[in-house]
């Protein structure tokens, strides 16, 4: 077996196996609004299991009042997920809290717990369950906003297109290549 035999060999294992590790995870982004006008909007990376394992986004437009939430001008940003060993719904369905603090801090002091529940049915196209207690906002008290509108939105891979467009300038220096006799 030649060189370039051994090479594209050694190239086309590597790069299933880069695939496989890409396809690891469902990357989707979450648009939210609930009924005093907040809204959330952030990216939520998911594993195969659809366990939510993070959480990048911002809930503004807020106010907490004395009976529960109403409209405001209040932003924070919404970085934790509560459990991200554990999801609180059987697959297809993704079902956790997202936190505005660390939930394993003892000093920390959680506002704000987004509650979602995602149907992963077609995982091409997920969307939030129907279920008015599925999805809104709780303050950890008895204060409750639930979610009036939303969507979930599939985050392209970029380590996707970085493999296959990496493979590109290869694939024209094999074919470009003169062998001699």
């Amino acid at each position: 077996m030649n060189f370039n035999i051994q090479a594209v060999t050694a190239a086309l294992i590597l790069s299933l196996g880069l695939v496989e590790t890409v396809q690891a995870n469902y990357i989707e982004a979450l648009s939210e609004t609930f009924e005093s006008g907040a809204t959330f909007n952030g990216i939520v990376t998911f594993d195969n299991n659809f366990d939510a394992l993070a959480v990048s986004g911002t809930l503004s437009g807020y106010a907490l009042g004395t009976a529960g939430y109403v409209g405001g001008s209040a932003n924070e940003s919404i970085s934790w997920v509560f459990d991200p060993t554990f999801d609180y719904a059987t697959a297809p369905l993704a079902s956790n809290f997202l936190l505005d603090a660390d939930p394993a801090s003892y000093d920390a002091t959680i506002n704000n717990s987004l509650v979602f529940t995602i149907d992963f049915t077609n995982a091409s196209a997920p969307v939030f369950t129907s279920n008015a207690f599925d999805n809104g906002i709780n303050s950890g008290s008895s204060n409750w906003d639930a979610l009036v509108s939303g969507t979930v939105t599939a985050v392209p891979e970029p380590a996707l297109f970085w493999l296959f467009a990496s493979g590109i300038p290869y694939i024209s220096w094999v074919g470009r290549r003169k062998t001699t006799a």
